[in-house]
């Protein structure tokens, strides 16, 4: 998914701006030690993201957090590029092997 480029000084106004274009309360943001949880889909926020597989880790580390948690493991990942208008979409039953793994 690509959108218009913009120039966030830092991730929560960008996270700010991208919750109220899609309508969502920007309460989600911050969550569970992520940038965001919400229906099914965990939220991971970045100015740029220069290593996709780097951004893809993290959220895969926090996804066996909430699992260890008993907290429920989000059926989607989206990782956001605010800057560069750019969305990687993934799911998290294709990396099931990692998120099971303790970190």
């Amino acid at each position: 998914m690509k959108t218009k480029q913009v120039n966030f000084l830092n991730e929560k106004e960008g996270q700010i701006r991208f919750f109220q274009d899609l309508r969502i309360s920007a309460d989600v943001s911050l969550t569970n030690n992520t940038d965001g949880v919400y229906k099914g889909t965990l939220f991971e926020f970045k100015l740029t993201i220069p290593d996709i597989n780097k951004v893809l880790f993290q959220s895969i580390k926090y996804l066996s957090h909430l699992r260890i948690k008993g907290q429920s493991v989000p059926k989607t990942i989206l990782l956001v590029a605010l800057n560069e208008g750019i969305g990687y979409k993934f799911e998290s039953k294709d990396f099931l092997n990692y998120i099971e793994r303790v970190y």
